[in-house]
């Protein structure tokens, strides 16, 4: 059994009684097995076979040797091997070991994603191993063809082991050394400790020493506050962390040991900090709310782990926020139509008269005192006609967060679709404006597991990221929906959420690892925090209604354009990017400059896009013009730009 390594490691090489392999988790599906072996001659400690070799190599010139003694003669002599006397085979080897080409580190890259029941051997495919070996000196060697001149690495070598003062390494990493002798294996190494997509795994081995009988290195994390093994973050409240392993709950401080605190009822349970803090003094309790199906209780514990009076009812939960202090739980016989706080971004949901939610849903954003309100509703309901690009699962509730920095949230939530041939369910996240428009750079395609998105400003670039789980890894994303980087998943995705601390740091909880980001202090950088909104599970967003980059005063000459282009379904949209602007119009003409369509819009959206469909209807094939003119009401201000669309029958 591997044992999982962590802090300061003596690695005992695999041939002794106490030899052992460890263990460094990467993500749910990958772990690195490391092994520490020596090919060593026994009593000959640091000598191998090769070396006696040499040293009794017949030279006929001055340090040059051009015939080895055998190989077979000095295992026999000096290996202590057993030899069957009747046949001359040897039958037995204290250390298998001293056949290797070299001592040192063994690490091996497991992919437990990668192996199928129907795989004839578990390297099947060698451009995706389930097993590899990380070589040190950087290549990927073993297995394939080689033009190598000297020696012959496809069988491995001793350059492939990783030890103090390996040579190749240095190649590969010049500026690790060689004045540092000691090796690290990191994510800014070749190779490095990425997983097998390129996610970053935030795991180093630091000081990886000479080799010897217990082999010596550091095992530690980038940016990366780790919990017990096996742990589940539930929640910190700047002081005290409140996590979850197996069946209990504990807490613990940064000075201090860890406190048991009850046992859970169900793994549903959820944490609620008494007054939610972004900023400032936390609180030093927390609430937890613990659920069954049937009964849920919320119970209050102090900083020291002692509880408070617990409170308990058996009716099912479906709602918890706070309000001036003091913590409320809906219940389905609540009629939660309204926000505890009406400052911030309101969320309401439709019901059926039995109290059970919407299966499937349509939804838009309006502006509501220059802050955006999510509807839910089925379409038509109340004249309202919410149009294809608002549609999503009501299973998979969307979050809120001013992607594009004008004030006002967007919606990012994801759209279903589903591959027509081989009837493949997949998945879209798209960012929509408050007027239905979707945000350049977006739909985002890709293998995404649809829950709700995090959003935070992770870079200190003004506006924040997106966080999604993909391809079994979290992508962050851009506000442009422009793949940022990617970390290895420890945790179900739907316990992913974020914290964010006095100090303006962010940090994404990551089962028993927390990622550190480093933006500038924000007090309302997180926006969407877990995959319920807020961590009392209020489904409103953290915008503070702050204008985060520059906008036009009228039109934006730069964003005006048309798709697709060139048009031929006969249908396309002009689309283009308004500030304080009241009215818009748009001409179309050919290109010889006859008119074809006039159109005006009023109730532009502000600091944002607006779009308009030409349907081209019987118009001929050929080159036109769209004139964009866009001006404020009460002022001389008024812009216009010019756009070619091409119509092909």
């Amino acid at each position: 059994m591997a044992e999982e390594l962590e802090g300061d490691v003596a690695l005992a090489a695999r041939h002794l009684d106490e030899g052992q392999v460890g263990r460094i988790t990467l993500s749910t599906s990958e772990y690195f097995l490391v092994e520490n072996r020596l090919n060593w001659v026994p009593g000959l400690p640091g000598v191998d076979l090769d070396s006696l070799r040499y040293r009794n190599c017949t030279e006929e010139t001055p340090g040059v040797c051009y015939e080895l003694p055998p190989y077979f003669d000095y295992l026999v002599d000096s290996a202590e091997v057993t030899v069957d006397t009747a046949t001359g085979v040897i039958i037995s080897v204290p250390n298998y070991d001293i056949g290797l080409p070299g001592s040192g580190l063994l690490i091996w890259h497991v992919d437990e994603s990668r192996y199928r029941a129907s795989m004839q051997g578990i390297n099947d495919d060698p451009q995706a191993r389930a097993v590899a070996l990380v070589e040190a000196d950087g290549a990927v060697d073993i297995g394939f063809p080689t033009t190598a001149i000297f020696g012959d690495p496809t069988q491995g070598w001793q350059w492939d082991l990783w030890y103090a003062g390996n040579e190749a390494f240095f190649v590969a990493n010049p500026y690790r050394g060689p004045d540092y002798p000691f090796l690290s294996f990191d994510s800014d190494t070749r190779p490095s400790t990425h997983l097998n997509s390129g996610a970053e795994s935030d795991i180093a081995l630091w000081g990886i020493g000479p080799t010897g009988s217990a082999h010596n290195f550091t095992v530690g994390d980038e940016n990366v506050t780790r919990l017990p093994e096996g742990s589940r973050l539930l929640g910190f409240n700047g002081e005290k962390w409140l996590y979850a392993r197996g069946d209990s709950l504990f807490m613990a401080g940064a000075d201090a040991g860890e406190t048991f605190v009850e046992t859970l009822t169900s793994e549903k349970s959820y944490i609620v900090s008494e007054s939610d803090p972004v900023v400032g003094d936390a609180s030093s309790a927390f609430w937890v709310v613990d659920s069954t199906q049937a009964r849920y209780t919320a119970r209050r514990f102090q900083g020291s782990g002692l509880p408070d009076p617990t409170l308990s009812d058996t009716i099912r939960v479906e709602a918890v926020y706070f309000n001036d202090g003091l913590l409320f739980i809906g219940t389905r016989d609540s009629v939660l139509l309204e926000s505890p706080d009406a400052n911030y971004i309101e969320y309401y949901q439709v019901r059926y008269d039995d109290g059970f939610p919407l299966i499937d849903s349509w939804g838009y954003l309006e502006d509501h005192e220059m802050r955006s309100s999510i509807i839910i509703g089925p379409p038509g309901e109340d004249g309202v006609d919410p149009g294809p690009n608002l549609a999503w699962s009501r299973s998979i509730p969307p979050s809120l967060g001013d992607v594009d920095g004008d004030r006002l949230d967007e919606i990012v939530a994801f759209t279903f679709r589903s591959d027509i041939k081989e009837f493949i369910p997949t998945y879209r996240m798209t960012a929509l404006n408050s007027n239905g428009t979707v945000l350049d750079g977006f739909p985002v395609h890709g293998n995404v597991i649809p829950n709700p998105v995090l959003i935070a400003n992770l870079e200190g670039d003004i506006r924040p990221e997106l966080m999604v789980v993909e391809s079994g890894d979290i992508a962050i994303y851009s506000p442009e929906g422009q793949s940022l980087t990617r970390l290895g998943l420890h945790a179900d995705p739907s316990e992913l959420f974020l914290l964010h601390t006095a100090d303006g740091r962010v940090g994404l909880a990551n089962g028993d690892r927390i990622h550190w980001f480093y933006p500038d202090p924000d007090e309302q950088n997180p926006q969407w925090v877990t995959p319920q909104g807020r961590h009392s599970r209020s489904r409103y967003s953290l915008n503070d209604g702050t204008i985060k980059i520059s906008q036009p005063a009228v039109l934006d000459k730069a964003r005006v354009y048309n798709y697709p282009n060139p048009v031929t379904d006969g249908r396309t949209t002009i689309r283009f990017y308004t500030g304080q602007a009241s009215r818009a119009t748009i001409r179309i003409y050919t290109v010889d400059g006859f008119p074809v369509k006039r159109v005006e819009l009023t109730d532009l959206a502000t600091n944002d896009y607006n779009e308009w469909v030409w349907d081209v209807g019987d118009q001929p094939s050929g080159l036109y013009y769209a004139v964009v003119e866009v001006e404020r009401a009460g002022s001389a201000d008024r812009q216009t730009a010019l756009v070619k669309i091409a119509v092909v029958r």
